[in-house]
């Protein structure tokens, strides 16, 4: 396991101390890379991940406005490693982590758990839930998707799960509208994974995150 720092761009280098803000998730993405992950920068944030003009429309509600708008996004797979990963920032400070890795977390309460030690989603009171994959959770400032993953690499004997993690460092719309959003993001980015990681256990994932429990 080794650190590959080229993950983040130039650009958004103020991030250094990324992983505190989104805890051990972001940790774990960056030393679980393989090899030099392949960058590219968009006018349109997160762009590759972005599935329809809805999860575009919620994005620019999240990721607040300013004089420049950066984003850059990485992506790597091998037999058994997936990692995806894209960074938004508003006039040198990151604004939104739209993030993938498929890693073996346990079930999904322990997944759960993990999420909760590492703060990178809000107290129990502060979540709620969606119909996505095994687990989609969603709060004022973070979303994440549970995903079960089994590699189609015949040698890969390992079961896996897909984490999807999405993380406003902006503030912005109202909490609950903010709720909605980021889920819908998140589900974006799911889609986006379990067709580049290529699960062999597919399951179906709506365009945009249902409806939000009370």
């Amino acid at each position: 396991m080794r650190n590959v720092r080229r993950f983040l761009t130039p650009q958004v280098a103020v991030a250094t101390g990324l992983a505190l803000v989104v805890g051990g998730f972001s940790g774990y993405m960056i030393a679980e890379t393989i090899g030099d992950a392949d960058s590219s920068r968009s006018a349109r944030p997160c762009s590759d991940v972005v599935s329809n003009s809805h999860v575009r429309e919620a994005m620019g509600r999240v990721v607040r406005s300013g004089e420049s708008v950066t984003s850059n996004f990485s992506e790597k797979s091998s037999s058994g490693k997936y990692v995806a990963r894209c960074t938004v920032a508003v006039d040198g400070r990151v604004s939104l982590i739209v993030a993938a890795n498929l890693e073996d977390s346990g079930d999904v309460e322990q997944w759960l758990d993990t999420l909760a030690q590492n703060k990178d989603i809000g107290d129990e009171e502060d979540r709620r839930r969606f119909d996505v994959g095994e687990e989609g959770i969603s709060a004022e400032s973070s979303a994440a998707i549970y995903l079960k993953c089994t590699s189609a690499d015949p040698k890969v004997k390992k079961n896996f799960n897909l984490s999807i993690l999405v993380t406003s460092l902006s503030g912005g719309s109202s909490a609950s509208e903010r709720r909605v959003d980021l889920a819908d993001i998140a589900t974006s980015m799911a889609n986006h994974a379990q067709k580049s990681a290529q699960c062999s256990d597919p399951v179906k994932i709506p365009d945009r995150a249902p409806p939000l429990s009370s």
